[in-house]
């Protein structure tokens, strides 16, 4: 059976849009990307595999997680059984750096990808309210181990390490272009100058294949993953590294 995965790059202010986008992953296969939005207002409008006009600009606002979830229903028939979302997440209010933030950081801040540090302003309202709706919307806040098949669990990603391992890099992938460019249009990258910046200069162009190519994984052409596999029997290594979305102690 596929698993339906909501991943959610959540900003840490309301002002400031957030990423969505909707996976299906199977057993030996590549995952699809059924819907994505560069914010959740586009994500509530975006029908399967529709089209990104990555020139308009897009606003923030609070996480409406009732909504994302019902439109992932409207799009698969099911609520999505893993939520994962790129944001510093407790049950109790952030203030300061966690012992998962500080292992992270001395395992990759070497290849770039350290952790920042959260607190009550910043992720601090957002942080709590993503937590508090997918707990009330029945989700259950999964730390470590495997996820267990029969309920749907919420856990807490950080993508730079996890991109990493998976594409065996030497230094963090250095994707996001500078502000003053349009994704997709910018031809600097940000990163150019950093370590390995050189693997990332055509990264712009993963926006126009999620969009050419319907049902493909942007970055993932070349790549054969387990993915629900490596959901349940995680890499050997990278809770002792402190891979946040295994082994967060908040």
């Amino acid at each position: 059976m596929p698993a339906h995965i909501l991943g959610i790059d959540a900003a840490w202010t309301a002002h400031q849009p957030s990423g969505v986008a909707l996976l299906r992953a199977r057993r030996n296969a590549k995952p699809k990307l059924i819907a994505l939005g560069r914010s959740y207002d586009e994500f509530l409008t975006s029908g399967p595999h529709a089209k990104v006009d990555w020139r308009t600009r897009v606003r923030g606002c609070l996480p409406p997680i009732d909504a994302l979830l019902s439109h992932c229903k409207k799009l698969t028939g099911e609520l999505p059984q893993i939520v994962a979302l790129d944001i510093p997440l407790a049950a109790k209010p952030l203030n300061g750096r966690r012992p998962c933030d500080n292992a992270v950081t001395a395992a990759y801040v070497s290849r770039g990808a350290g952790t920042h540090t959260p607190n009550a302003q910043r992720p601090g309202p957002i942080s709590a309210s993503l937590f508090h709706q997918l707990c009330a919307a029945g989700y259950h806040w999964h730390t470590h181990g495997a996820a267990p098949r029969a309920k749907r669990v919420f856990l807490e990603t950080y993508p730079h390490p996890a991109i990493i391992e998976l594409m065996r890099l030497p230094m963090r992938l250095a994707y996001k272009t500078a502000r003053s460019f349009a994704c997709g249009t910018g031809r600097r990258d940000c990163g150019r100058n950093q370590p390995g910046a050189g693997r990332a200069r055509g990264a712009p162009s993963w926006h126009r294949r999620a969009t050419e190519r319907p049902g493909r994984l942007p970055g993932c052409a070349g790549l054969r993953l387990d993915w629900v596999s490596m959901l349940d029997r995680p890499r050997p290594g990278l809770r002792q590294q402190g891979g946040r979305y295994l082994d967060s102690l908040a």
